[in-house]
This record gives structure tokens, C-alpha cells and sequence, in this order.
């Protein structure tokens, strides 16, 4: 009696062979299965398809529905593993492409599909030049699975036939939509990082070719992102007094008013001491970035003991090895 039969025209005979292993692992759960269903593969003209045979007089359709709900089970472990990466490179490809380019940006396509792997929660590569990805075990991914399990158990209750890329096409429309939605979230992220990158980089080189103004400059960063700027002798130090800075970036003028930034580029120091209790925040490590060699970070000094407190861990008026004068490290 065949209870299903799974055809592929497009995978892979070790895919399919995959397939069949997940399903007859499943299986062994089930008492007597091993003698009771058979699994087979089969190529044909139609494709290659797994056969999986109630073997009568041991196999009683009664038993059926294990049978259907533990396969349905590998089915849906095998698309979210093994066929899922597939999928959204497709999409991704979809999503890169315009109309002056028949294939997307290798670059942009492996970019935007290693945001998505983050997103879905899978490990290593992305890309045709990259190790597979792996699905790790967390909550959304187990989701996924549950998601394509529901419906391939409902599938297998009513026919026998499964053609793998006709259930996913037309039958997972849930689980497609998600990953449509993560490709477009994945592409948004990749490009607003993409364009933060690369106007970091025109700040670099706008840094690198402009004439120092000052000697030195102290920057007191304090918790809540306060930042005070302070000249050589630790006076406070007004950008007014200096022309500001107007950068122009694809074809829109920015102004960098009221931005510790702006206050940089207008007072150009040749060297910055950023003194910080806080050196991983992501606005220091950015004016790190975009000053650098001229930036140094310090985390407890005497010239900023006195106004951001001692460093953790550090009792009031003590002074950290190698900070003495006031330099940073």
C-alpha cells in the first residue's frame, strides 16, 4: 500500500537520498516500523521520487497517521536545513536585480544574504563561494520547521503525491511570506550599513586631507552621550570661533550642527584625547574610527578624574598605570 510518494524535478539524487534518511530516522521511532513501512528512491523520466510503502498484511492503515505526521516532520526539517538557502538566495537575486543589470552584484547579493542568514538565525556562509549555511538550533528556526510541518502533515493526510517544488511554491505561502519579509529587511539593514560605511570612509579622507587647527583637543564623553570639548590647557573650547563644516554627499549638503563630529572637523585638532568610562559605545568607537591615528581613548587620567569619576573598580583619586599626565593610552 503506498501511503506518499515525494517527486522532485530539480534536486539532487543525495538530496532526495537526505530526504529519505531524515524520514526513515523519524521512523525507527515507531514500533515495528522498520518492518512495516519501506522507503525507497525512484528515477524516472518524471524526476526522482521517494516511495515510502505500508508493507501489507504487517502494516495497518490505522497506523498511518504517525507515519504521515513523523514525515511531514523530516520534510519540514529538510526544506528549513537544506532547501531554505536556496530559497532566499533566489529571492535576494530577485531583490538585487534592476532592470540595467541581468544579475545582481556579487558583492550586494552575498552581502544582503549574510544579513539574512543573522536574521534567520543560521550560521556560516552566504553565497555560492561561501560554506552552507547552517540552521542552529533556536526558537525561530524550530518555528519554521513547525510551520512547514503543519502543513505538509495536512498535505500527506489527503493525497499521495507531494511534488517538492509545487508544495513550496503554492502550499507554504506563510512560510514564504517570512522569508520575503526577512529578505526585505535584510536588504534595508545591508544597505543603511552599506551608506553609513561609506560615509564614514568620506569623513576618513576628509579628515586625512585637512590642515590641523589646533595642537590638541579633550573630548569628556560622559554617560547619556554628553560630550564635552576642551583645548590643550583643559579650557573649553568653542567650535563657533572656527568656519563650520559643510560636507556635500550625493548631491545633498549635510550639516553637522550641533554634532561633536561637526565640532571636530571645525576645530581640526592634530591630536584628540577621548576620555571615556564607556570606550565600546558605538558613538566613541565611530569618532575613534573616523579620527584615527589622530584619536586616542582614555579611560581614567588626572586631567579627567576630576570630572568623569575614577574608572570602575578604581577608588576616587588613584591613578591608572601608564595615564599619569593626563595621556592617553
Amino acid at each position: 500500500m503506498q501511503l506518499f510518494r515525494i517527486t522532485t524535478h530539480e534536486l539532487a539524487e543525495a538530496q532526495m537520498q537526505s530526504l529519505m534518511e531524515r524520514i526513515r530516522g523519524k521512523l525507527e521511532s515507531l514500533e515495528d516500523a522498520s518492518a512495516a513501512v519501506e522507503l525507497s528512491l525512484e528515477t524516472g523520466t518524471e524526476g526522482i521520487s521517494l516511495l515510502c510503502t505500508g508493507m501489507m498484511p504487517r502494516f495497518e492503515l490505522s497506523r498511518a497517521e504517525p507515519v504521515w505526521r513523523l514525515s511531514a516532520r523530516a520534510f519540514a526539517e529538510f526544506v528549513v536545513d537544506e532547501l531554505e538557502p536556496a530559497i532566499v538566495e533566489d529571492i535576494v537575486s530577485d531583490t538585487c536585480r534592476d532592470d540595467e543589470r541581468e544579475a545582481p552584484d556579487r558583492e550586494e547579493l552575498d552581502g544582503v544574504m549574510a544579513y539574512c542568514g543573522g536574521l534567520l538565525n543560521r550560521s556560516g556562509g552566504a553565497g555560492s563561494t561561501a560554506e552552507p549555511w547552517k540552521a542552529d538550533a533556536s526558537h525561530d528556526t524550530e518555528r519554521r520547521i513547525q510551520m512547514v510541518a503543519r502543513t505538509a502533515e495536512a498535505y500527506l493526510e489527503r493525497e499521495t503525491l507531494l511534488i517538492v517544488e509545487g508544495f513550496v511554491r503554492f502550499r507554504l505561502h506563510d512560510y514564504l511570506n517570512e522569508l520575503f519579509e526577512t529578505v526585505d529587511s535584510a536588504y534595508e539593514e545591508y544597505w543603511s550599513d552599506r551608506q553609513y560605511r561609506e560615509f564614514i570612509a568620506l569623513l576618513k579622507y576628509f579628515v586625512y586631507i585637512q590642515d590641523t587647527r589646533i595642537p590638541m583637543a579633550h573630548l569628556l564623553h560622559r554617560s547619556g552621550g554628553e560630550f564635552t570639548l576642551l583645548d590643550e590647557r583643559l579650557q573649553p573650547l568653542d567650535p563657533g570661533q572656527f568656519d563650520q563644516v559643510t560636507l556635500e554627499v550625493q548631491d545633498m549638503n549635510i550639516q553637522f550642527e550641533d554634532m561633536i563630529v561637526s565640532a571636530l572637523l571645525s576645530v581640526a585638532p592634530q591630536q584628540i584625547a577621548l576620555h571615556t568610562r564607556t570606550p565600546d559605545d558605538h558613538v566613541v568607537q565611530t569618532i575613534l574610527n573616523i579620527f584615527e591615528p589622530r584619536a586616542k581613548v582614555c579611560t581614567g587620567c588626572p586631567a579627567c578624574q576630576g570630572r568623569l569619576g575614577p574608572p570602575p573598580g578604581e577608588a576616587a583619586g588613584s591613578v591608572p598605570n601608564g595615564a599619569a599626565g593626563g595621556k592617553p593610552t
